[in-house]
């Protein structure tokens, strides 16, 4: 399924928020951004759900529809975190050029041990290090929400290769965004993120427990604001299609709690409030697993036992103007 976002649809979405994107604290490398995905590396590398090939045969559709794709494309994976889509990049096989950008020092380390054939540079979405018109396609993997600003999409654009580049039929370069998200359609994940997701703080508040500042996510539903400005129509005019893609994958019990530590706003937590979230997280399982909804019984090799988690992947792409 797709739908088309356009400036009514996400001016009702978004009707009741207060504070505009100016009035954001989503400049540079957020604080909680920086020191949450220091640390984790290793669990986000191993419980965050991976990118199958549907998902990339999706990008590259929307790109074809209005450009040429018969030759190699030049991708850029940018906040490419510990390297989980520049993988799925890799594997796909379309792309002739993949670089890959990332401002973490720690997922950088961990990035260059997982994909040690891909060059990483260090930069930002506000300072991209490579010239204007570089790339086909600019992925964004779970990462857009953290500098959705008008900064942002001006330097994405600028890298982005532009219709006067690619012939009379051709359109620009493609920004695709993608969010895997767990589906809290299933009562356990529901309840599990419930627990944890509060600690983001609230869609228009600051987090209480990180200084009371405002943590970008995902789910607060403010990530394409940017695109709603003059600017973000000016550089992306045709404005954000959005699809979805459901599946499960596989994870073992251990797997719950690793995963909910690796994300920021909870790596970034003092060490005892981290305890009270994991005791909340296990009681949790623990009940569902007591009441038979949660089983797991599926073999994931090396004597692990695995259950199905429900997944939703979001994909949000723009041409460049």
């Amino acid at each position: 399924m797709s739908t088309l976002l356009g400036t009514r649809f996400f001016h009702n979405m978004l009707a009741g928020v207060k504070h505009s994107v100016r009035n954001r604290v989503v400049r540079g490398v957020h604080t909680v951004s920086r020191t949450g995905f220091s640390d984790k590396t290793t669990e986000y590398d191993r419980t965050r759900p991976g990118y199958p090939k549907e998902v990339i045969d999706d990008v590259i559709s929307s790109f074809a529809s209005k450009n040429p794709c018969d030759t190699p494309l030049a991708a850029l994976d940018l906040a490419a975190g510990t390297g989980i889509l520049t993988r799925a990049l890799q594997a796909h096989g379309q792309f002739g050029k993949i670089e890959a950008v990332e401002p973490s020092e720690g997922m950088r380390a961990k990035f260059l041990q997982r994909c040690a054939s891909i060059t990483m540079h260090d930069g930002t979405s506000h300072s991209i290090p490579f010239g204007d018109d570089s790339f086909d396609i600019v992925f964004v993997g779970q990462a857009f929400h953290w500098f959705d600003d008008v900064q942002s999409l001006k330097e994405i654009h600028r890298v982005l290769k532009k219709a006067s580049q690619k012939g009379a039929k051709s359109s620009g370069g493609l920004l695709a965004m993608l969010w895997n998200l767990e589906d809290a359609s299933v009562s356990w994940v529901a309840e599990l993120r419930n627990a944890y997701e509060p600690y983001a703080g609230g869609v228009d508040g600051p987090a209480e427990h990180h200084g009371n500042v405002y943590i970008p996510q995902h789910f607060k539903g403010r990530w394409m604001e940017c695109f709603q400005t003059p600017e973000g129509k000016e550089y992306f005019p045709d404005g954000v299609h959005v699809m979805h893609r459901s599946r499960h994958i596989l994870t073992a019990e251990k797997d719950i709690w690793d995963r909910v530590q690796s994300k920021s706003y909870i790596a970034s937590l003092p060490s005892e409030e981290q305890a009270r979230v994991k005791a909340t997280v296990e009681d949790i399982v623990h009940r569902y697993k007591s009441s038979g909804d949660l089983v797991f019984n599926i073999d994931m090799g090396d004597g692990v036992m695995g259950c199905p988690l429900p997944v939703n992947t979001e994909i949000a792409t723009a041409f460049a103007g």
